[in-house]
Order: structure tokens, then sequence, then C-alpha cells
């Protein structure tokens, strides 16, 4: 199988654009990922937070961090593989998200100065502390991605639909939104989330569509854009992400 980058360079015009900032894999910078369950101790990663977990490793993290980091499905070429990469696991001894610890991890991030925090998760219900950390991490400059949810018609996910957040919707080869993808409000960006090639928590080789997989890739991108450009404001990242370099 192609490395991921190939693979992606190979279906998506929206990647291939990208093909020369991807080249720094977001050397000097720090990007911060929240998702769900925990993971095995990898040398890429800086630092850990994992107040509630029973330790559970689950496909969903070890999918997302294969993207960003050195593993087998990319043959270590990971789009973030230079940075700083911080992981943050939310969920509860049930193995579910809580939200609580999400606006613990957030301020947990805020306060390590990262520069771009991924959360390719989200929910129906609005959470009004997260809303306020949210508002900081923004004044701060710092960047955050949500995943718009693949719930269609429901209403995209929060955290994806708070304003100052970049919400991700997914979208196919031909640059169409997936028929899942939920768009009210519409995402601020789609990105390529269709048969997206990655590794399960045993390092098996799989595929993932949605807007999750959407989301840490425009994340890990980003990444890699504001290592070598100056990038002040949420709309010139969503524009240059757009296509706009």
């Amino acid at each position: 199988m192609p490395t991921l980058i190939h693979e992606l360079y190979s279906k998506y015009e929206t990647i291939r654009k990208f093909k020369k900032i991807m080249k720094t894999k977001g050397q000097h910078k720090t990007i911060g990922l929240i998702d769900i369950g925990s993971i095995r101790n990898n040398a890429i990663i800086i630092k850990k937070f994992n107040p509630g977990s029973k330790d559970s490793i689950q496909d969903h993290s070890a999918f997302s961090l294969s993207l960003l980091s050195n593993s087998p499905a990319n043959k270590n070429q990971g789009i973030t593989s230079n940075a700083q990469i911080i992981y943050a696991d939310i969920t509860d001894i049930n193995n579910a998200i809580n939200f609580n610890l999400v606006n613990k991890a957030l301020k947990w991030l805020i306060s390590l100065n990262t520069n771009i925090i991924v959360m390719p998760f989200g929910g129906s219900e609005s959470h009004a502390e997260i809303s306020k950390t949210l508002a900081i991490a923004n004044s701060l400059g710092i960047f955050v991605f949500a995943a718009a949810g693949n719930g269609y018609p429901a209403n995209t996910y929060f955290p994806a639909r708070h304003p100052s957040v970049i919400s991700v919707g997914s979208m196919g080869w031909d640059g169409r939104k997936l028929p899942e993808c939920c768009e009210n409000p519409k995402p601020d960006l789609l990105f390529p989330g269709y048969l997206i090639p990655g590794c399960t928590k045993n390092n098996d080789i799989t595929v993932r569509s949605g807007s999750s997989a959407a989301c840490v890739l425009a994340g890990g991108i980003a990444t890699c854009l504001i290592t070598n450009r100056s990038i002040k404001t949420r709309n010139t990242l969503i524009s240059k992400l757009k296509g706009g370099l």
C-alpha cells in the first residue's frame, strides 16, 4: 500500500496543493489533539492528559494519531511528525466522552501555549463553560478545529458550531460534501474525509470516512501552514486551507 501522504496526493487535489508546505511537517509548532481513548507510549507524544480514563486504547484516537505522527500506515511520513504533539484523552471511567474533561483539556492545552487544537468529535448539546474557554483560546490566537459531525440532517455538532472554532466537514474525491455530513450551520471548511488511510490501535492499516478524519487532516495541514507563514486570524487560515495559497 502507498504511504498515507502519497495516497492522499493521488486522490485529492486539495491535498496536492499543500505538497510543498507539508514538507515542514509542523516543525517548531505544537499541536494538541483531544480525542477518545488513551494511547500507547509513543516518543512522538510529549505530554498526555489522562485524568479519568480506564486506560482503554481505542481505534478513534489511534487513527487520528496515525495521521499526524509516524506510523506503519504512513511509513514515517506523519503530517506533523516534526511538531510537538500533545494528547488529551477525554473519556471517563465508562469510556464515554466527558465534556467536563473536554473543558479541562482545553485549559491545559492553552496553558502549554499550543498553536493548534484538534477535536475530531462532538455532541448535540452546547456547553457554556467550554464556550468560555474556546473564546479564551481564540483571544490568544490559538486555532481550534472540530468535526462538524456525520449525523445529517442533525445540527452541526458542538464544539464545531461555536463561532470561534473552525468547523470541518467531510468531502469526497470529487470535492463534494459527503451526504452524512452535518451542515446546520454549514462547516467553515470541507476537507478530504472519504476512505482516508490510517492505523487501528493494533497498527493494522484501515480506511475511514467522515468529519473526524477530515478534521484531523485539516488541523495537521494547518500546523504545517503556520510553520512558515504568518497567519494571525481564523478567517485567513480558513482561506488558506480552501486553497488560497
